[in-house]
């Protein structure tokens, strides 16, 4: 997925691009991560789907915010 960033001046990245194998393959390794005692929240917002009888895509914006123990809280 190409995305414009504001965050780093308007340049184009790839943030995720995956088909279900490689999906599947991804998140088979979760639980080998190291893990993260902080409180999250994830945001999830769909902007547009595609959806046909074979397959289907989603353009989403996405953010995660992290407090730690500490209480700083982060995007």
């Amino acid at each position: 997925m190409l995305v414009r960033s504001r965050e780093i001046g308007g340049k184009e990245n790839v943030w995720l691009r995956l088909g279900k194998p490689d999906m599947m393959q991804l998140l088979s390794e979760v639980n080998d991560q190291v893990r993260d005692e902080g409180e999250r929240m994830h945001l999830a917002s769909p902007i547009s789907m595609d959806v046909n009888d074979e397959d289907a895509s989603c353009f989403l914006h996405f953010a995660v915010f992290r407090t730690s123990r500490a209480g700083e809280s982060k995007v």
